[in-house]
């Protein structure tokens, strides 16, 4: 698993005030975790943008606040939903001998014969995984070979999916992942929650999240 570092600095500015910081190329965020009182940082905008912007929510952030050193993990990002750039930031403190539960994403690889084969295409089922492990253990995204899908109806399951001993997966077994199923088939079904299997989700941590810092947002 890659590791990033950004410098960080204690923040005394706090709800609706942040949004002059922004004007002067200053991110506000927040770090938290068990053991601490949430810590109001700024990061500078460019680089925190740079670094954090296509980091999934698993991946190890060293945040350096004027010399002090917390490595965390990103549990929130707020986008400017017209810019796509990030507005503010929740980082969770972690302990790495604590083992975490965390979502991560499936993303399919390969090519499944049963598509050239058979009118057909592949439906995705569920696009994350629930995980547990050390947080320098986490996967970034869990890839998920389809060229075994040779026929219509053939299915890959939880129970097919090896993260090795280091990593629990803690969902049921026997949960569908990923069905090939007929187009026909398919225009049936439309209409009811069916995602094509080129769709992602962000995968979230699933942690006791803090205290809304202020609504700062409003």
């Amino acid at each position: 698993m890659a590791e990033y570092f950004l410098k960080a600095s204690k923040r005394e500015i706090t709800g609706k005030k942040v949004k002059a910081l922004r004007r002067q190329g200053i991110m506000p965020a927040v770090v938290y975790g068990r053991d601490m009182d949430p810590l109001p940082v700024s990061l500078d905008y460019r680089d925190a943008n740079r670094i954090l912007r296509h980091l999934s929510s698993t991946a190890l952030v060293t945040l350096d606040v004027d010399g002090s050193k917390y490595t965390t993990i990103v549990r929130d990002k707020q986008y400017d939903v017209l810019l796509g750039t990030i507005l503010h930031v929740d980082f969770q403190s972690v302990s790495m001998k604590e083992k975490l539960t965390t979502e991560v994403s499936i993303r399919l690889v390969g090519e499944a014969p049963v598509i050239k084969n058979y009118d057909s295409m592949l439906i995705s089922e569920t696009e994350t995984l629930t995980v547990e492990a050390l947080p320098q253990e986490l996967p970034d995204t869990i890839e998920l070979d389809v060229s075994a899908l040779t026929d219509l109806g053939d299915s890959i399951y939880v129970r097919d999916i090896d993260l090795g001993d280091k990593v629990t997966i803690l969902n049921d077994p026997d949960d569908v992942i990923v069905v090939a199923i007929s187009l026909s088939r398919a225009e049936e079904e439309k209409g009811e929650d069916v995602d094509v299997t080129d769709l992602e989700a962000e995968p979230e941590i699933i942690q006791k999240g803090k205290k809304e810092e202020e609504e700062e947002e409003e």
